[in-house]
């Protein structure tokens, strides 16, 4: 997907570079190959959380080590008759990530997508 991909470029030349990155609405696990491919020398650091049908959308980079990594899928995710909306079908949710920061600290990060 164009958007995606463009997404993807301008992290990739963030000037300063991020730490750490939270994205949502990366369905498709192809697009966030894509994404690592582009910022793999920034992010070394990435995990794609699977949930539903086709994915959670959610995605998290890192400059540092990701120790533990988890996603607590919403019990309510839209009505399976609304089909065109597909919330029913992804399995929105909270991702979480602990990374391990140089100076010795956790740093935990969450990400979510609601709407």
């Amino acid at each position: 997907m164009a958007r995606l991909n463009e997404i993807s470029l301008r992290i990739a030349r963030a000037s300063p570079s991020h730490d750490i990155v939270a994205l949502q609405e990366f369905w498709v696990y192809a697009d966030y190959l894509n994404l690592r491919q582009k910022t793999q020398h920034i992010f070394p650091y990435g995990k794609f959380y699977f949930s539903g049908s086709i994915g959670g959308g959610l995605v998290i980079l890192s400059k540092w080590p990701i120790s533990q990594s988890s996603m607590f899928r919403y019990p309510l995710n839209g009505r399976p008759t609304a089909f065109f909306r597909g919330d029913f079908y992804v399995g929105k949710g909270v991702a979480c990530a602990a990374i391990r920061h140089p100076s010795g600290q956790t740093i935990e990060v969450f990400n979510t997508h609601v709407r």
